[in-house]
């Protein structure tokens, strides 16, 4: 899903076709479309391999970056109503792009650049606003 992101090919859109008995001898077809709106954040919650592979990173820092990236997108939809990072499409695409930035300087064993350090601080931001609004419902109660 990262490199389907990265590369702005997510497209889970797609149309079911299910037949549906409604009496003994009787069959309808039924359509269910599901757009990338709202098929992504069930997908993302579901239980992926990704999130599993992350838990096994054995680096405390690059972990909790990879982690705090996979949250982002879990919520882009949500997020893109309160800042400035744009659609929940394009903050899929650029915070999976900083997820391949972390992975891919662990994996080779060098330090994260600048601008990748910048952007996992980017990331934090979304995560914190999303964070204050979530904790601002809880208070108008």
């Amino acid at each position: 899903m990262f490199q389907k992101a990265h590369s702005n090919t997510v497209e889970p859109d797609e149309t079911d076709a299910q037949r549906v008995q409604i009496a003994e001898d009787e069959w309808r077809e039924v359509l269910y479309t599901r757009t990338f709106e709202e098929e992504f954040p069930l997908w993302w919650r579901s239980l992926s391999e990704l999130s599993v592979d992350a838990e096994l990173i054995t680096d405390d820092a690059t972990r909790k970056e990879v982690l705090l990236c996979m949250l982002v997108m879990n919520e882009a939809p949500e997020i893109t109503k309160l800042g400035p990072w744009g659609t929940h499409r394009e903050i899929v695409r650029n915070v999976a792009a900083v997820g391949f930035a972390v992975l891919g300087a662990w994996l080779r064993a060098t330090p994260q650049d600048r601008e990748t350090r910048a952007a996992v601080t980017n990331v934090g931001h979304m995560q914190a606003a999303f964070d204050k609004h979530v904790q601002s419902l809880f208070e108008r109660k």
